[in-house]
């Protein structure tokens, strides 16, 4: 289910509200949408945090860096759902058009990312 970067940016300020990134931790760090998470779409584990950010989600909106057809994206909101997930998004126009609208970014390390892992 894609969700347009109005609706999302619109739902950042919602309790429950869950942005994860799937690109590789480099891309992450160089520049990401704020309050984001990292989890490469490569992963094998859920870092123990994110995990228990995202059993308390009510939406997830899973993104990457492509304007269209994210491949990463696809895969990784279908690996979430499988894990029980039910409302998971993901970003139409990924990370370009987020920026392209001047939506709010933030660049650095994932800050909860590596607190244990599952």
């Amino acid at each position: 289910m894609w969700i347009d970067p109005s609706d999302a940016q619109a739902l950042m300020a919602e309790t429950g509200t869950v942005f994860v990134d799937c690109r590789s931790s480099a891309e992450f760090e160089r520049g990401h949408i704020a309050t984001a998470v990292s989890m490469p779409s490569d992963a094998t584990e859920v870092p123990a945090p994110i995990a228990r950010l995202l059993g308390a989600a009510t939406t997830i909106v899973a993104y990457c860096d492509a304007h269209s057809g994210c491949e990463s994206s696809h895969r990784l909101a279908a690996r979430l759902r499988e894990h029980g997930y039910p409302d998971v998004r993901i970003l139409r126009d990924g990370m370009p058009g987020w920026i392209d609208r001047g939506y709010p970014a933030e660049s650095g390390p994932c800050r909860i990312c590596n607190e244990g892992t599952l």
